[in-house]
This record gives structure tokens, sequence and C-alpha cells, in this order.
């Protein structure tokens, strides 16, 4: 049974946990309820008073929703393809060496049954925009049967070699020309894809070539058997493609 006492309590209770409440709310932005003049001055929150503040706080949710609903959405990041990517860095290459970084791990050995990565070609086109004799052989040096041992941690160095052209042609189907060929130093074949002047050189014509390792090279001869070549990008060792 609820004595008067117990009554009072139970009220002080109720009311000091209204404040809690009120005062958590206004702790997150939330506007307290606004007592009634009969509440003020009776010092009570009203079921009205309660009512009105619920009603405040659907009115305020309602509006957050609606704001958050009309907020402008930002477009998402556009998705870029691999082939992206290494365009976009290829382009922001500023030299040789960092272009070659870029296109290491697309540099790959050939054979019979193993196409051409892109890496070659696409560091042709680099160096045809940006031939440079200098740049080319300051990079680290290898040897030919290094290549042939281990031609993963000779890529992209840089390999000279001087002997007789075997083969020499031109290619212009990327837009600018590319001269493809061999050049041999028996037993030693170097297959080439040359930037730059090529001058009067022409197939059986000494010449030295210095390119950038791309792998090994297997393909059949006309002997009936395997050649097993160095495949490289580059420029001949001429005047002109030295100013």
């Amino acid at each position: 049974m609820l004595t008067a006492r117990n009554t009072t309590l139970l009220l002080a209770l109720s009311i000091l946990t209204a404040a809690i409440l009120v005062a958590c709310g206004n702790d997150k932005g939330t506007p307290a309820p606004t007592p009634t003049p009969a509440a003020e001055k009776s010092g009570k929150m009203t079921e009205a008073d309660w009512e009105a503040y619920r009603k405040r706080q659907e009115k305020l949710k309602h509006a957050e929703e609606e704001a958050a609903k009309n907020a402008p959405v930002a477009p998402p990041e556009p998705i870029r393809t691999p082939q992206q990517i290494i365009g976009e860095k290829l382009s922001a290459a500023s030299n040789l060496t960092s272009a070659i970084n870029v296109l290491r791990s697309l540099m790959t050995d050939v054979d019979p049954s193993t196409k051409e990565g892109p890496g070659a070609f696409l560091l042709t086109s680099w160096m045809n925009e940006h031939p440079n004799w200098k740049e080319l052989n300051e990079l680290e040096s290898t040897k030919f049967k290094l290549v042939q041992k281990d031609p993963e941690s000779e890529r992209g160095k840089v390999l000279c070699m001087r002997g007789s052209i075997v083969q020499i042609r031109v290619d212009r189907a990327a837009g600018f020309p590319v001269y493809l060929g061999g050049l041999m130093s028996y037993p030693n074949v170097l297959r080439f894809y040359a930037v730059g002047s090529t001058g009067d050189l022409v197939e059986n014509r000494k010449a030295k070539f210095c390119g950038v390792v791309i792998g090994t090279e297997s393909y059949a001869n006309s002997g009936g058997g395997v050649t097993h070549a160095v495949k490289v990008v580059g420029m001949f060792d001429l005047k002109e493609n030295k100013k």
C-alpha cells in the first residue's frame, strides 16, 4: 500500500529520471521538453508536456531524414582497368629507368608455346617518343649468357653487342617506324626492336646495338633446330642516335 511519503518519493524519482533523460538528450543536440505554465508552477512534467516533447522529437527526426535524402551524393570513383593504370604511369614516366620499372612485370620470355607480353611494344613506343642514348647506356649492364641463365634477374638492364645483321625490316603498324631484326655474334643471337635511326644499315652489315633486355626468345630456325636468342629494345650505335 502506497503511503503519502512513498507517493512523494516515486514522484521525485520520476522527475529526476525525466531530468536525466532530458539532460542526455541535450548533450546530443536534442531539445528539452517545454513544460506548460501549469507544470512550471507545480514543478512537474504532465503527460501533455511529454506528448508535445515526443511530437517535437518525431518532427526533428523526420526533418533529419529528409535532409539526408536530399543531400548531394558524390559520384563514385570511376573504376580504372589495369591497362589504364599502366598507361597513366607510363605517361608520367620522366626517364628511361622509370618507364622500365612500370613495364618490368609485362616483359616476358617467348617460345613457340608462349605469346609475347605487351612490355616490349610499350617500351618501344615510349622510347620512340623519348630516345636517349645517354640514358640507355647509363643503365646497369649485363651479358648475353647471364640473360640466358636467369632472364628474370636481368630484365631491364642494358645489353650491348656487336655483330652482323642477319635480318632487318621496318614495321609501321603502330604509327611510327620500328625496325625489327636480328644481330648475330656467333653463336649469340640478339633479337631487336630498334627505334631512332638505322642509317644505311642493311642485312649482312656489321653494327653495334644497345638495348633494354626484355627476356629470352626461342624460335624454330631454317636449319630445323631451335635458336635461343635474347630480345632487346633500343638503338643502333650511330651518330644520329647520340644527338
